[in-house]
C-alpha cells in the first residue's frame, strides 16, 4: 500500500517530528495530495493546522495523537551530539518504543521509522 497508489482516498498520516527539515517538506507533500496530516513535535509547527506539541517521551501524548491515524510517519529524534544515558535514551528509544506502542494501541495499519545510527551513538563533527 503506498501513500501515491492507495485504494484509499485519503489517510490520515500522523508524522512525528514534524517541525524538523524532512517533516516540514513532507507534510504539505501529503497534502497536495489528498491526504489528512497531523503533527506531533516538542517544537511548534506553524506550517501545519492539526498538530500536538508534545515529547515522544510522553507516552499519552503520543497515544492521542495515534488516535484515528491509518499511517504513522515516524521522524521524530534527537538528532545532535550528546551523552546517551542522560540525553538521546528518552527521545531516542523511550520515545521510539512510545511511537509503536501508540500505532499498535490505535490499530494503525502502517508504521514507516526513519532512523540513522546518530540517534542512539551521536556523530562526531
Amino acid at each position: 500500500m503506498s501513500l501515491e497508489n492507495s485504494t484509499h482516498s485519503s489517510q490520515n498520516i500522523l508524522i512525528t517530528g514534524a517541525a524538523g527539515a524532512i517533516g516540514q517538506t513532507i507534510a504539505p507533500y501529503l497534502r497536495q495530495r489528498g491526504h489528512q496530516v497531523r503533527g506531533l513535535d516538542r517544537s511548534p509547527m506553524p506550517h501545519m493546522a492539526d498538530t500536538i506539541q508534545a515529547n515522544l517521551a510522553d507516552a499519552e501524548a503520543v497515544q492521542r495523537a495515534a488516535q484515528g491515524m491509518d499511517v504513522v510517519l515516524h521522524l521524530g529524534a534527537y538528532r545532535n551530539n550528546a551523552d546517551f544515558m542522560d540525553v538521546l535514551l528518552e527521545p531516542n528509544v523511550v520515545g521510539l518504543y512510545n511511537v509503536c506502542e501508540a500505532a499498535r494501541l490505535a490499530g494503525v495499519k502502517r508504521l514507516v521509522l526513519a532512523s540513522t545510527l546518530q540517534v542512539v551513538d551521536g556523530f562526531d563533527a
